[in-house]
């Protein structure tokens, strides 16, 4: 399947200004893209790009063609929607008003960002909507944490500090049987890997696009339905503990 063909839609933006509308992106791709190359190069992220790589993992859902629009209006504007709702109700919590400094002192206080390794002999499989949301319990509803696939091996993650911690341990193969489920749960249409499947996991991505049902998420003038991944409250990762004192 040729890759142009992929991911792809005429005017999914704008019409009236399409080149307008992907300029807005251009400078968020063009921080990841730097950032992914550092990291394939084995090099360490400044703060700064950290900051950057974790922006890029909230809009790559938001922006993610899974969304309907049924706003009347064109792409660009139920983004934007997505975006405020995003940053009042689920960042700040309506605790403040949205304002640059108050959503990167939130950012800075509350989230941290680490870039995990596969396994000797595993790969990290990516979508067509790659970024993972994630509540780790039903009792505290809310995003909790993040994945997202930067490379067949390295994988960020981003967790709420109030909810979660890295211990540092390495990746296990457990982990990575729950990242490929939950981002087969998270696709739209399409899942790509870097080299051929094997059988097992050929046939568990078969089965989970044959039992997908249909996206429900949908932005409207009066609000923003979505869905969060779910983790059962029994499991744990390996690399990461619960913040017993905020659960």
């Amino acid at each position: 399947m040729p890759v142009k063909s992929q991911c792809w839609n005429a005017y999914h933006y704008s019409k009236n200004d399409p080149a307008a509308a992907e300029r807005g992106f251009h400078r968020f791709e063009k921080e990841y893209c730097g950032c992914v190359d550092k990291i394939r190069a084995g090099k360490d992220l400044k703060d700064s790009e950290y900051g950057s790589l974790l922006v890029n993992m909230f809009d790559f859902f938001i922006r993610n063609a899974i969304h309907k629009n049924s706003t009347g209006r064109e792409g660009i504007e139920a983004y934007k929607l997505r975006w405020g709702m995003f940053l009042q109700d689920m960042v700040l919590q309506r605790t403040a008003k949205v304002t640059p400094e108050n959503v990167q002192s939130h950012i800075v206080r509350y989230w941290g960002l680490w870039i995990a390794s596969a396994p000797q002999g595993r790969i990290f499989i990516t979508s067509d909507h790659p970024s993972v949301w994630t509540c780790i319990n039903d009792g505290h509803p809310g995003l909790h944490l993040l994945s997202l696939p930067l490379t067949p091996t390295h994988m960020a993650i981003a967790f709420d500090k109030r909810f979660l911690y890295v211990t540092g341990e390495p990746m296990s193969q457990d982990d990575c049987a729950t990242f490929l489920d939950s981002q087969l749960h998270n696709a739209y249409l399409a899942a790509y890997s870097s080299t051929p499947l094997d059988a097992a996991n050929l046939d568990l991505v078969k089965k989970r696009f044959h039992d997908k049902e249909d996206p429900n998420d949908e932005t409207d003038m009066r609000g923003w339905r979505m869905s969060l991944a779910s983790l059962p409250s029994q499991y744990h990762f390996s690399f990461m503990r619960l913040t017993p004192p905020l659960l």
